[in-house]
């Protein structure tokens, strides 16, 4: 790839800043969905008119919303609100890594450019879009938080399901 020294211990670095990201939102992602199925089982089928939500947005404002609307949730509406953007912001970064590839390499400041190859319609061709142009060290910063978020929200179910069964 264009830009990219074949260096072995950089790809792994570049694999290792990327896997944190994408392991770290993986496991929160798992507690999000555990939790929503706690609710969901224990009087939040209202919340969402009778069908748990599939992709992300929809879980985050079923958070929001069963910390509204179920009144025994009400004190986690702060943090829960809190949580659920920290977690819009890291899917951001997450999404561009893992739907995309890296395109380009920056030594100074060791950036990755995010591309993605997008087949295009009526005329049969592709375009390469930039999705995102991120740091290393950055991305290894929002892998942390997501792992952080995942340790964080690990409590919150345990209360949020101790709250629906009282």
């Amino acid at each position: 790839m264009a830009g990219i020294p074949e260096d072995a211990e950089l790809i792994k670095d570049m694999a290792c800043s990327v896997g944190l990201v994408l392991i770290g939102f993986a496991q929160f992602e798992f507690v999000l969905n555990s939790t929503i199925a706690d609710i969901y089982e224990n009087g939040g089928r209202d919340v969402v008119n009778g069908e748990i939500p599939l992709s992300l947005k929809p879980r985050l404002r079923f958070m929001r919303d069963a910390t509204k609307k179920i009144a025994a949730l009400q004190s986690f509406r702060a943090q829960v609100a809190t949580m659920m953007d920290s977690a819009w912001n890291i899917a951001q970064v997450r999404d561009d890594i893992a739907h995309g590839y890296i395109s380009d390499y920056e030594a100074a400041g060791h950036v990755l450019t995010f591309a993605k190859l997008t087949p295009e319609r009526p005329h049969n061709t592709a375009a390469v879009a930039t999705l995102r142009k991120i740091s290393m060290p950055t991305l290894l910063r929002v892998g942390e938080e997501a792992v952080a978020l995942t340790g964080q929200m690990h409590p919150l179910r345990e209360g949020i399901l101790k709250a629906l069964t009282s």
